[in-house]
């Protein structure tokens, strides 16, 4: 029962003061802020370059969006310096994220209402980005 104490004690002293803000005369105690724990000039040494879709899932409605949300969504991408999107998953139970022949035979999947690996590709190629399907 000892280490719950020790390591409450520890996180009331880290808690109480940081380096960067040394105590208060008055108030015996400081508070931190996120300036604490920032990594200096961090955005530059590992800048995101990629980014995932997952459009089909069974916790939010999923091909909600049409070709003006999309294209929209691949140009802000771009503007941010996106310039690789990754498909991480094209089915999910019944839905599946474009008319793929052998499931459609073979399987109890719903006709999806919009191809959205086409929409995808087209999308990559006008904006200029590499597209893998995860």
């Amino acid at each position: 029962m000892k280490r719950p104490i020790i390591l409450l004690a520890a996180a009331l002293v880290l808690a109480a003061c940081s380096p960067a803000n040394p105590p208060a005369e008055t108030s015996g105690a400081c508070e931190l802020s996120d300036d604490d724990f920032r990594t200096e000039g961090i955005l530059e040494a590992i800048p995101i370059r990629a980014t995932f879709l997952d459009e089909i899932s069974w916790d939010i409605p999923h091909q909600n969006w049409g070709v003006h949300e999309w294209d929209a969504d691949f140009r802000a991408m771009k503007h941010m310096g996106i310039n690789t999107v990754v498909l991480i998953r094209a089915g999910l139970g019944r839905w599946i994220a474009a008319p793929f022949e052998c499931l459609l035979e073979s399987e109890e999947v719903h006709y999806p209402p919009v191809d959205l690996v086409e929409m995808f590709l087209t999308l990559a190629d006008k904006y200029d980005m590499a597209f893998y399907f995860g």
